[in-house]
């Protein structure tokens, strides 16, 4: 008499009728079909879930685990091979990473020997090797968020540190990421890709009344006077995110841009905002 409700039309009423109704009216022996219709649906829904858990074990390798690492997909070759680590320390704005390599490799040293060096031994001590091969970025797959999961595929997320390309107008992309901290992902060996970066401190407890964002700040100098680094298997970056300037009520200074805004900047909200993957798995 009113037609549909509003955002509806009537066929989505109608296939809720033949599959609640008609099908379930045709599975009856035709009497006393009510009961046997309530029945059949209650069976029918159990099935349907029970399907949808067997598809999900096979589509995940290893279901059983508790954030199973991503799927990763590394260029066929290096960008640059074979750079050399000052070179990189340079292009790469890391002033740190020889030092913070000594310590990775310390850590895997005492992981397989049980014992380590001393600080200040390991501080005269020389890299076995003077350079690397390096990429500029990676992709690799999303996890899957249940029902809400992307139709025809799984969402795919690019990484990315490139240094300043030459030219007069030559950019530079460093990508901000949310890192997955575990025993597993630590106890990783040489046999993966590692990632070197820059820590911000731990999300706050809650996030902002007013936007609902979490906010981080860079953390403060180590003794060497670098920012805190480590080195880390990439598989246990989980996804690329935003972050926004906290501008404050004051005037924002004029020399801050895209390519500059993370160096200059203290404060920062995680915009949980930015995709919906974000939204459900950074709120």
């Amino acid at each position: 008499m009113f037609g549909a409700t509003d955002n509806y039309n009537t066929e989505a009423f109608e296939r809720l009728h033949i599959d609640f109704a008609k099908e379930a009216w045709r599975a009856t022996n035709k009497r006393d079909e009510r009961p046997q219709m309530a029945c059949w649906l209650d069976r029918y829904e159990k099935v349907s879930s029970f399907q949808l858990y067997l598809d999900s074990l096979e589509a995940t390798p290893n279901a059983g685990e508790t954030n199973p690492p991503p799927h990763i997909s590394l260029p066929k070759r290096p960008h640059h091979y074979g750079q050399y680590l000052q070179n990189i320390m340079d292009t790469h704005h890391c002033p740190g990473l020889t030092h913070d390599l000594k310590i990775y490799l310390n850590q895997l040293r005492r992981g397989a020997v049980g014992e380590g060096l001393g600080r200040n031994r390991l501080e005269l001590t020389q890299l076995p090797f003077e350079k690397l091969d390096v990429y500029y970025g990676f992709k690799f797959v999303l996890e899957e968020l249940g029902e809400d999961a992307v139709e025809g595929g799984r969402q795919n997320d690019w990484v990315r540190a490139c240094p300043k390309t030459r030219g007069p107008n030559g950019q530079e992309r460093f990508d901000t990421v949310v890192v997955m901290r575990t025993d597993d992902c630590e106890g990783t060996g040489l046999q993966e890709a590692l990632a070197y970066i820059h820590w911000y401190t731990p999300l706050t407890p809650a996030p902002e009344k007013d936007h609902l964002m979490y906010q981080v700040k860079k953390m403060p100098l180590r003794n060497t006077n670098m920012a805190p680094a480590d080195i880390i298997p990439i598989s246990s970056i989980r996804q690329t995110c935003q972050l926004i300037p906290c501008f404050g009520a004051g005037v924002v200074p004029e020399g801050w841009r895209t390519d500059n805004v993370l160096d200059s900047c203290d404060r920062f909200f995680l915009n949980n905002w930015s995709t919906k993957y974000a939204y459900q798995t950074l709120y």
